[in-house]
């Protein structure tokens, strides 16, 4: 098994996190391999660094996941990978690391796959995950891709779009361990594109709500459940509001991010056609005059203006707010080094729907691979239970696996306290069983960046809901109309 590698050791592995010219080129060597061979991963050279272009649906304020910072590396890598055995399929597979807990894991992973396929070798390349979108794009373009690539839900509408990725439906139907059925319906529905098969959910998740138990117990406030509505929410958020004066010294609330109210309310982001925005529908307003209100009109949660002093999920870990708001990021953080008793609840019910905020990571196979038979194994093995194991993560995407007796056992040792727990990965498993996915046009993240500029006059509240989503709409709807399907 490999090491447990440390935050030091990515670190120092991880390159210059701009990724700007050719920074990745030369990263700190890897130790001496000791029988039996590791597979830690070399990381890959960048091209030169251009703009990302995947856009959140989510609003600016929105948790962001922490990413380690990274130095610039030190030496040339050094590829690791043990030799293949004679007659081996030799394949690559590259994957994004946000920190050392995500690197390890992958690590593990890749060296368990190659001890149970003597027949296969994998070659494991990392990258930081700033600029992944643009990065795989190049390297398609180049024609060095390798022959399975992890994807976001953005790159992954992107990719398929362009038929850059190859169908799985024959080889899903030929495996003997995927079950389609058993996968999580977001997860299932979002690996499909044009009616065809083209990912392999691997991980991901909807956001939800973390809420500090002591401050709701000194309030004498229950904890919420998965029962709780928009008017509970805002209650309890209004009891756990402190302020002296005009000043606020705890807030009540987490804003939340905008698909989540706005789903919840009934609303859509786009028509059948995925070419007409629908934000300015009366269910989506409502949302996001909800979403407003919590911070303008109640004023439980904070401002534009605090959170540009102190970010939301700063807030939270440091006790200034009652509840936050993301997917597992925060509980890496929180583990049992908070101060406070912690645990997590999904979001409230809407007036029409529950629905969640989320995104999904798949593993694709590249129609550049020329061993695509021996790629799909990798597949195979990166979305199955075993291969979550492997990986030590809660982000579960099959309904199967919270039967495993070793789910807890083998997460990662960064989970500590109430997030190495069952009961949270249940409710992880809770929150993307009512998770809500971005449209499924390769057009999405371009268009909203346009309608995020448009929403920041709602949180900053420059202007009125109704008017700043018709002008969303205006700009997203000539973006939307350029895909030619």
């Amino acid at each position: 098994m490999a090491n447990h590698i440390t935050r030091r050791r990515f670190l120092t592995l991880a390159g210059s996190s701009a990724l700007g010219g050719a920074a990745l080129a030369a990263c700190a060597s890897a130790p001496t391999p000791t029988p039996p061979p590791p597979t830690k991963a070399a990381p890959i050279p960048a091209p030169a660094a251009p703009k990302p272009t995947t856009a959140p649906t989510a609003a600016p304020a929105a948790p962001k996941p922490t990413a380690a910072p990274a130095p610039k590396p030190t030496s040339a890598p050094v590829p690791t990978t043990a030799p293949a055995a004679t007659g081996a399929a030799q394949i690559k597979f590259m994957a994004w690391a946000v920190d050392a807990q995500w690197l390890g894991g992958w690590d593990r992973s890749v060296e368990e796959f190659n001890k149970r396929n003597a027949n296969v070798r994998v070659e494991f390349q990392w990258s930081p995950s700033q600029g992944w979108d643009q990065k795989v794009q190049t390297m398609i373009a180049g024609g060095v891709v390798p022959d399975v690539v992890n994807t976001g839900i953005n790159l992954f509408i992107n990719l398929a779009g362009k038929g850059a990725l190859t169908p799985l439906d024959d080889y899903v139907k030929r495996s003997p361990t995927i079950n389609i059925d058993d996968v999580i319906p977001m997860f299932r529905e979002a690996s499909v594109y044009k009616g065809k098969r083209f990912g392999m959910p691997f991980s991901g998740g909807s956001f939800f709500f973390y809420y500090n138990e002591d401050l709701f117990k000194a309030a004498g406030v229950p904890v919420p459940t998965s029962r709780w509505t928009w008017q509970d929410f805002l209650d309890v958020a209004a009891r756990l509001t402190k302020r002296e004066g005009n000043r606020v010294t705890q807030w009540g609330a987490n804003r939340g991010v905008y698909t989540s109210w706005v789903y919840s309310a009934g609303g859509r982001f786009t028509d059948d056609t995925l070419k007409t925005c629908l934000l300015d529908s009366p269910e989506a307003i409502e949302g996001l005059t909800y979403m407003q209100d919590l911070i303008h009109k109640h004023k439980v949660a904070p401002t534009n203006e605090a959170l540009q002093e102190e970010n939301a999920n700063s807030l939270f870990i440091s006790g200034k707010s009652a509840m936050g708001y993301s997917n597992s990021t925060i509980a890496l953080q929180l583990g049992d080094k908070a101060k406070y008793k912690w645990f997590s609840v999904v979001d409230p019910k809407g007036p029409k729907a529950q629905r969640a905020h989320a995104g999904a990571n798949m593993a694709t196979l590249q129609e550049q691979s020329r061993n695509k038979d021996a790629a799909f194994r990798l597949l195979e093995w990166i979305s199955s239970t075993e291969g979550l194991l492997a990986r030590g993560i809660p982000e579960v995407v099959r309904k199967s696996q919270l039967d495993h007796p070793n789910l807890v056992k083998t997460l990662d040792p960064s989970y500590q306290g109430p997030s190495r727990s069952l009961e949270f990965v249940k409710l992880i498993m809770e929150a993307n069983m009512i998770g809500a996915m971005p449209p499924m046009t390769p057009k999405w993240a371009e268009a909203s960046t346009a309608i995020n500029t448009e929403f920041d006059n709602i949180w900053f509240n420059r202007k009125p809901v109704a008017q700043a989503a018709q002008d969303a709409v205006k700009k997203a709807n000539p973006i939307l109309a350029q895909w030619k399907d």
